[in-house]
């Protein structure tokens, strides 16, 4: 069973290909892993409360993996 945070970043990890793909070059793994960030801080806040932004990229990291 998925934590809220991992079910987020999956949906995000989803979205991203999509909200990237306006860009000239195809989208990185790096650029799809920042965009989650940008958007778990931008969109889900309380789930990401109390996370320091490296404990936050180890999340992102091992949910994907």
């Amino acid at each position: 069973m998925k934590t809220p945070l991992e079910n987020a970043i999956i949906e995000l990890w989803h979205i991203s290909r999509t909200a990237l793909a306006g860009m000239s070059s195809v989208p990185s793994r790096s650029d799809r892993m920042a965009y989650v960030k940008r958007e778990l801080i931008r969109t889900y806040p309380l789930l990401i409360e109390g996370l320091s932004p490296k404990k936050l990229w180890f999340a992102i990291e091992d949910t994907l993996n």
